[in-house]
């Protein structure tokens, strides 16, 4: 027993001999290193194989390591800090790396509490996971160019760090690596990073800020969570994905600038709970870039501090519930030029119950299916005339809305009976507005919207869509334009309260077995003056109590009262259509013209459309009444490049007519030039706000 007792201890006696360096020296700072030889050199090490000091002397103070050591006859360069060499140095304070070393290893410098500075020469090509890990007392580092990586949780638990400048030499911010340095204030990332690893800059508490360089394309899960002092982000146009609750509480977080053109991921494909944004309450501005294609599934999430949002014309695509549970946006300005309805926006905004007011942009050529379902605080929304689609279910639940202001020119869908239409359930819709250039009416649009008790079709509408007013039974009068020439089966199915039709077209136009079904015999139509006969031998026209009218706008203004007054002494009729005028010049005045430049007075006209007539005078002293002198002096009209310009009416309404009186273009702009298109040259009418109208010829 003595015997293996002996053994026993000369075995251990022997392993405490064996070391993990191969010779030590001392650093010109006059602490001793430990150090093994290696092919090319030798590596700073640990004394100990398990990594404990106890048997010797830990450097402290200011460390300066050498380029070389001399050991025997030979000289070796320092090449390496090896794995854990300075594993709990907690009293280094400074450490100067000579310009011989390339890679800094794992854990080399961890849990250093008391080193505040660090010297990496450009030598360094690596630095390994966890080197710096724990370095509390750590306050700025530069990391020279020559490094190509920074390995995973390098410089993680820095409390003290303030400031970061990393390199364009690296491709990856790998994961962790700042992560929870809580004094972390500024980090300047390189053109060169690619990807931003996960939890990159987790629990970082005071980063005020961070660039993003438009390099990055993707940005790992976490990679920003916890930033809680992170007051504006900018989303470069390179990222293609952000990761899973990539900014989860930043909740100082109060702009983002997304900019990202084919981001196709937020962090939340299949589950909202990790959404790129979630928790960051307090985001009240979201700036979304001009070339931005889609936004992404999630991306805004119940981000309910946000009050209004532009979607600018390069969208295409909006994902699921990308503003979903935005309960304080109030305002949506829709650009999107061309959106793809292969990505219907089902519930891109659902639950956004707040939103009052809609702006679509003049470009929007469809509006996409459901985009505004569910707007219950919207009154007023106009479709631009750009529009030539309207989505199914588009405006569902719109509870709230009593205006339509619908100028879409060639509009030809806007959903269907199966699956929505555009305004199916608008129940309180009481008034709708045409623009003048309105051709026709899709089908569908306007069913069951059973508020609406006038209805005026402007003269250039040519058809009336299937089902177009289905069941609108609320309806007591309808005005049909005289441009109209087909309405579609169905278009008035169910409309049972009509009183009274007029239509100003002297040719019937084509309708169908359904298209009036519900509409009682009794129904009064009064049809211009000579067109009784062609509607009473007309399918479907006929059962109507047909009555010939004079069913055109005739009217006769002074262009200035302060110069002259109009009568109008005859008024058409059927039996005679001819009106006659008069102009009554004042006193130092005398009649000049009518806006059709026609100069007789009286005058004598037939009335085959609807018409107004103005009268210009001129001063008895050969001054011919001028544009300024007839409105408020600081508008001023003119012809440019074939448009007319008005300037200085800034925030009234301008409209634009023709010489006959037509309304062709109404306009309200807060900039001091008001540009008005003409169809051709010519003579048009101004008229601002309530001022009398005034003529401007058009030379092309």
């Amino acid at each position: 027993m003595k015997r293996l007792l002996l053994i026993l201890i000369a075995i251990a006696s022997f392993s405490q001999m064996v070391y993990a360096y191969d010779f030590s020296a001392v650093a010109p700072t006059g602490q001793t290193l430990y150090y093994n030889i290696e092919s090319g050199g030798v590596v700073v090490t640990h004394p100990s194989y398990n990594g404990n000091w106890s048997s010797y002397s830990r450097p402290t103070g200011n460390l300066t390591i050498p380029d070389s050591v001399v050991y025997g006859d030979s000289a070796y360069p320092v090449i390496r800090i090896d794995s854990y060499a300075f594993d709990s140095c907690n009293g280094l304070t400074s450490v100067t790396i000579p310009n011989s070393v390339t890679e800094i290893g794992v854990n080399a410098f961890k849990t250093c509490y008391g080193l505040t500075s660090v010297t990496i020469p450009n030598s360094v090509t690596i630095i390994e996971p966890y080197a710096f890990n724990c370095c509390s007392g750590l306050t700025s580092v530069t990391i020279p160019n020559s490094v190509t990586r920074i390995g995973n949780h390098a410089f993680c638990h820095c409390g003290g760090l303030t400031s970061v400048i990393l390199p364009n030499s690296i491709t990856t911010i790998e994961d962790e690596v700042f992560y929870n340095c809580s004094s972390l204030t500024t980090v300047t990332i390189p053109n060169s990073v690619t990807t931003i690893g996960d939890d990159a800059f987790a629990r970082c508490s005071v980063l005020t800020a961070i660039i993003i360089p438009n390099s990055v394309t993707n940005i790992g899960e976490f990679a920003f969570s916890g930033c809680r002092s992170l007051t504006t982000v900018t989303i470069p146009d390179s990222v293609r994905t952000i990761e899973e609750c990539a900014f989860l509480g930043c909740y100082s977080l109060t702009t983002v600038n997304f900019n990202a053109t084919r981001c196709v991921s937020a962090g939340a494909d299949h589950d909202y709970d990790y959404r790129a944004f979630r928790g960051c309450y307090n985001i009240t501005t979201v700036n979304i870039g001009n070339n931005v294609k889609c936004i992404p599934s999630y991306l805004f999430y119940d981000c309910d501090s946000i009050t209004s949002v532009t979607i600018p014309n390069s969208v295409s695509s909006i994902g699921d519930y990308a503003f979903s549970g935005c309960s304080g946006l109030i305002t949506l300005n829709f650009n999107a030029e061309r959106y793809n309805t292969n990505y219907p926006a089902f519930t891109a905004f659902n639950g956004c119950h707040k939103i009052s007011t809609v702006n679509f942009g003049d470009s929007v050529t469809i509006i996409p299916p459901n985009l505004c379902k569910g707007f219950r605080e919207m009154t007023t929304v106009s479709i631009p005339s750009s529009v030539i689609s309207i989505g199914r279910n588009a405006f569902d639940g719109c509870s709230s809305l009593t205006t339509l202001n619908f100028n879409a020119e060639n509009c030809t869908y806007a959903g269907d009976s199966v699956n929505g239409a555009g305004l199916h359930t608008c129940s309180n819709l009481v008034t709708l507005n045409f623009g003048s250039n309105v051709t026709r009416i899709p089908p569908n649009l306007f069913s069951d919207c059973i508020e609406l008790t006038t209805l005026s079709i402007p003269n250039s509408v040519e058809r009336i869509g299937k089902n177009a007013f289905c069941r609108c039974d609320h309806i007591t009068n309808i005005t049909l334009g005289g441009g109209l020439t087909a309405i579609e089966d169905g278009a008035f199915r169910g409309c049972t309260q009509v009183l009274r039709m007029t239509s100003k077209s002297i040719n019937p136009p084509t309708a169908y077995i359904n298209t009036f079904h519900g509409l009682s015999d009794g129904v009064v139509l009064n049809v211009p003056c000579g067109a009784a006969h062609a509607y009473e031998n007309s399918a479907y026209w006929f059962r109507f109590n047909i009555q010939e009218d004079l069913i055109f706008d005739f009217s006769a203004t002074s262009s200035n009262p302060a110069r002259g007054t109009v009568t109008i002494v005859t008024m058409p009729t059927c039996d005679n259509m001819e009106a006659q005028v008069q102009a009554n010049a004042y006193h130092g005045y005398h009649f000049d013209h009518w806006s059709d430049g026609n100069t007789d007075n009286p005058r004598y006209i037939v009335v085959l459309q609807d018409t107004h007539l103005v009268a210009y005078f001129a001063s008895d002293n050969g001054e011919e009444e001028s544009i300024e002198e007839t409105a408020e002096e600081k508008v001023k009209l003119y012809q440019r490049n074939g448009q007319i310009v008005v300037e200085g009416a800034e925030g009234y309404p301008v409209y634009l007519y023709d010489v006959m009186g037509r309304l062709l273009a109404t306009r309200r702009e807060t900039t001091q030039e008001v540009l008005l298109d003409v169809p051709a040259s010519g003579a048009y009418l101004v008229k601002i706000s309530d001022a009398p109208a005034r003529r401007v010829v058009v030379r092309r």
